[in-house]
């Protein structure tokens, strides 16, 4: 049986402060490059922009590829405002 790797690090969207292709499509590219069988990721969205949106854009990610497990993105100061 061969070994199963998972990446629980990944991330994937747009980085406004560096010039880097981190797309959807590049993380699976590489995911299968470098025969990674899972990856927790998240939407760089909810980093750098909202949270809620970036959550959002990731779970319809891990919805359309099995191989992704989603992890959420909080902002706690923004939550303590819901409560």
């Amino acid at each position: 049986m061969a070994n199963e790797i998972i990446d629980i690090n990944t991330i994937f969207g747009f980085w406004p402060r560096k010039n880097a292709d981190i797309s959807l499509g590049t993380l699976l590219k590489l995911m299968e490059t470098k025969a990674v069988t899972r990856a927790l990721t998240l939407s760089a969205r909810g980093i750098f922009y909202d949270f809620i949106e970036g959550n959002n854009e990731t779970f319809r990610a891990c919805q359309n590829n099995q191989r992704l497990i989603p992890a959420a993105t909080v902002n706690p100061y923004r939550l303590q405002l819901l409560r």
